[in-house]
């Protein structure tokens, strides 16, 4: 439902994106005419409805639903990685004999690495996807006269098929082109809302307990 109502804000900010020059500049489609770039958000939402009709909007709707899977990947990874943690500091309480239970659980900002190093895992499992969504996406994919090109929408066509496509032009590299700004800019606050979790969590059973 959400990828169904947020599929058009991703197009309008992609072809923002994506275009060269400012809203009062011109560029020349592949058929030779002079198509004005979009000169802002909604000006680009109305144009891409009158053109390309309400598909137009829904361009990387295939590649969006599977962007869903990133959440729950990532909180299983970090459950994983979590559980893992505990085990090795439980093991090693064990044969020293010390320690209980609850020393053998990550701190906080233990925690927080094991939300980063999950935010890693999330978006090398589902980043090409958002490569693929890009490409589909991209104005070239529009009609020939308003801005498109034949060629690059022939190689757009479909989720799988521009999977098949990257891969094939540019190797499996091209699937995570942009990967590094992206995770740079979602990592921390990745770290910060598990680190957050935990010490809620930590503060809460302890309310419980001393009652």
């Amino acid at each position: 439902m959400v990828s169904l109502i947020t599929n058009p804000i991703w197009v309008v900010k992609t072809r923002l994106a994506l275009q060269h020059g400012g809203g009062a500049g011109a560029k020349i489609s592949s058929s030779g005419n002079r198509v004005a770039p979009y000169a802002g958000f909604f000006d680009a939402m109305g144009r891409i409805a009158r053109t390309e009709g309400v598909a137009g909007l829904y361009k990387g709707f295939a590649p969006s639903l599977f962007l869903v899977s990133h959440g729950a990947i990532q909180f299983t990874a970090y459950e994983r990685l979590k559980r893992a943690a505990t085990d090795a500091r439980r093991g090693a309480f064990d044969r020293v004999g010390s320690g209980h239970f609850g020393e053998a659980e990550p701190t906080a900002f233990e925690c927080a690495w094991l939300g980063v190093a999950s935010k890693l895992i999330a978006s090398a499992a589902t980043y090409p996807s958002q490569v693929v969504r890009s490409r589909m996406q991209q104005r070239g994919n529009a009609d020939v006269g308003v801005g498109g090109s034949e060629e690059v929408r022939r190689r757009y066509l479909g989720f799988f098929s521009s999977l098949r496509c990257v891969v094939r032009r540019e190797g499996f590299s091209g699937l995570y082109k942009g990967m590094v700004p992206n995770v740079l800019r979602t990592l921390p606050s990745s770290g910060v809302t598990f680190m957050v979790y935990e010490s809620t969590r930590s503060f809460l059973s302890r309310g419980r307990e001393d009652e």
